[in-house]
């Protein structure tokens, strides 16, 4: 997987979210719960039926750490006072995490394990863990697409072997022959075998989603920490709608509107650049869904998709083969008629050009028919994507994928003007690649502006918008870095919606009014100080993070000492003020199957 493609999931991830849970508080499912596809995604119906657990809840102490078990298990093995094992914890440079794995290391060391500390930056961690050079390490996941699988594909034990090329999962090395790592194996194999959107898949694809998770118990490749939520605040003059569980950057601001003022203030600690198809960091992601737009859409970041530029689509009997209708009229920011030749060049250019930072989204997940040639590039011209007449485009696959409505609505799938960029063969282009990246043209709600890179980024409102017209004149990013700065631009009235970061926020001054059926808490926090009491929700994400081994240089005995000293409850409410939900399971609350009352039914030991 190249550095690209981890730069949204792995680095909002492995940093606590810089980019939107420091800036607000810090990339679905299938085809519906029936034997036909439906015509929106959402896990919280789709993968919800029941599933049989036979494990009692979460085995090494929950909601309370066990240093005697951790002991009793290191000397079961062999360890003591004369024979301590040596282990290292990477974590990326944060301080709350360093907070927290020093609690760790003042509970391991009486469970006979010396435990040190070392930070690292996301490049270099990223690295070292694909080398197998780390023993222990903080990481953390994003949802590319809501399923449960795009969590458990990271404990599939093929996929965390680095020493394959294709390998994309945790850095857990997880190959040896044991009876946890099979029963993973052949779960995860079983959600493979089953990928139509029909109820009966669901179900065994649900089976086998509650049997990786009691895997990864047994055997612990990773242990979850939490899952993160946001925290967005906005002033009483902003009407902002909340986001949804997919975040804040998958949100389109052209349901926002403003009482003072014709332009939306932002804040954004960095952004990078702005071609879809290059892994781009969360903020950036935010100005790609305001500029492009794609066949189906997370509305307001919410995990059901809607339909967008597709006004309407068919599928095969086997599932392999999706025609889409598409709106007409739609227009480019350029001028341009949106067609189905469009779209083929656009998903063309994720598969085949060599800028493509995320073209195993579509070749890979999605599974899009293609042949290789002797380097294992795309050959042109082959990808299963073709124009019937201007307003159908087909796609076919090489199989069933039972979410393939919620992959499209991916940044990465968004429609851009045929041959607008020579990096496809057959295509010339007007414009090279790093031109298009820093000044992109789309046919979403907002035109490019502008952007200084370190300074500012600006989009406009598209009069000529085939939907809801936007309520505000543009969006304008503030870019600081320093999250003290942010905090005092925010609080000197600069920007409209942001958030408080986690060293100046202040539990007492939250007010929690209500909670909606999506697990949205809404509410005030103030007065803050500039006298004013801002608008606040809390909205859990689909975001895991976690402790990863490597299972080759650290045993079983050791990570389950870990295990046992870990307690996510307390580091949540203590190291991370409460904004967070501690974490059993890799997959989060609203994808779990059944949806987060069995989660906590899972995690929870009976009596």
């Amino acid at each position: 997987m190249s550095e690209e493609g981890l730069s949204r999931r792995q680095f909002l991830a492995a940093t606590g979210g810089t980019a939107v849970a420091a800036t607000l508080a810090g990339c679905r499912n299938g085809s519906g719960d029936r034997e036909s596809p439906a015509g929106t995604d959402d896990p919280t119906d789709s993968e919800a039926s029941p599933t049989t657990a036979t494990v009692d809840g979460w085995p090494y102490g929950y909601d309370r750490p066990r240093p005697e078990k951790a002991a009793e298990v290191m000397e079961a093995a062999g360890y003591g006072p004369d024979n301590r094992f040596e282990l290292t914890l990477t974590q990326y440079e944060n301080e709350a995490w360093n907070q927290m794995a020093q609690l760790i290391r003042d509970r391991i060391g009486a469970a006979h394990v010396e435990l040190s500390i070392e930070s690292a930056g996301l490049s270099a961690l990223t690295e070292r863990g694909r080398n197998g050079t780390l023993q222990a390490y903080t990481y953390g996941w994003g949802a590319d697409y809501p399923s449960p699988q795009n969590f458990l594909q990271l404990i599939y034990p093929p996929n965390t072997d680095y020493s394959q090329p294709d390998a994309t999962g945790s850095f857990a090395f997880w190959t040896a022959d044991t009876p946890a790592a099979e029963r993973a194996r052949s779960a995860y194999e079983r959600v493979a075998d089953n990928p139509e959107p029909t109820e009966s898949a669901q179900s065994t694809r649900n089976e086998a989603y509650v049997s990786l998770e009691e895997a990864t118990w047994a055997g612990l490749p990773v242990i979850p920490i939490f899952h993160q939520a946001i925290e967005p605040m906005w002033y009483d003059h902003v009407d902002y709608p909340v986001p949804g569980a997919m975040g804040g950057f998958r949100q389109k601001y052209n349901t926002v509107s403003l009482a003072e003022g014709s332009r939306l203030e932002m804040i954004a600690s960095g952004m990078s650049g702005f071609d879809p198809i290059v892994g781009v960091d969360s903020e950036s992601g935010a100005v790609v869904s305001q500029v492009f737009d794609t066949l189906t859409n997370y509305p307001e970041g919410k995990t059901a998709t809607e339909q967008l530029l597709a006004r309407g689509f068919e599928t095969s009997d086997d599932y392999t083969e999706y025609t889409f209708e598409l709106v007409e009229g739609v227009r480019f920011h350029d001028g341009s008629e949106l067609t189905a030749h469009d779209l083929v060049y656009s998903w063309r250019r994720l598969a085949e050009s060599s800028n493509s930072g995320r073209r195993r989204f579509i070749l890979d997940v999605l599974g899009v028919t293609h042949e290789t040639d002797d380097d294992g590039n795309v050959v042109p011209g082959s990808l299963g994507v073709e124009a019937v007449g201007n307003y159908r485009f087909r796609v076919t696959l090489e199989r069933p994928f039972a979410s393939v409505l919620s992959l499209i609505a991916y940044s990465a799938f968004a429609a851009v003007p045929e041959g607008i960029v020579g990096d496809v063969e057959g295509y010339g282009g007007e414009m090279d690649q790093s031109t298009f990246a820093t000044n992109p043209v789309g046919c979403g709600p907002f035109a490019f502006e502008s952007w200084s890179q370190g300074e500012a980024a600006e989009v406009t409102a598209f009069g000529n918008y085939h939907g809801r017209s936007p309520s505000v004149d543009g969006v304008r990013w503030q870019i600081i870095d320093d999250g003290t700065a942010r905090y005092n631009y925010f609080m000197n009235r600069n920007a409209d919606v942001a958030g408080i970061p986690t060293p100046q926020y202040d539990p007492s001054l939250l007010t929690v009014e209500r909670t909606d059926d999506l697990g949205r808490q809404r509410g005030t926090y103030g007065p803050v100080r500039n006298g004013e009491t801002l608008n606040w929700a809390r909205v859990p994400t689909l975001t895991t993070f976690y402790i990863g081994f490597n299972t080759r240089e650290v045993p079983l005995p050791v990570r389950k000492a870990m295990a046992y000293v870990v307690d996510q409850r307390q580091f949540v409410e203590t190291v991370f003020k409460d904004r967070f939900v501690p974490a059993y399971h890799l997959t989060p609350p609203l994808l779990y199957p059944g949806g987060a009352s069995a989660y906590w039914k899972h995690a929870e030991p009976g009596d």
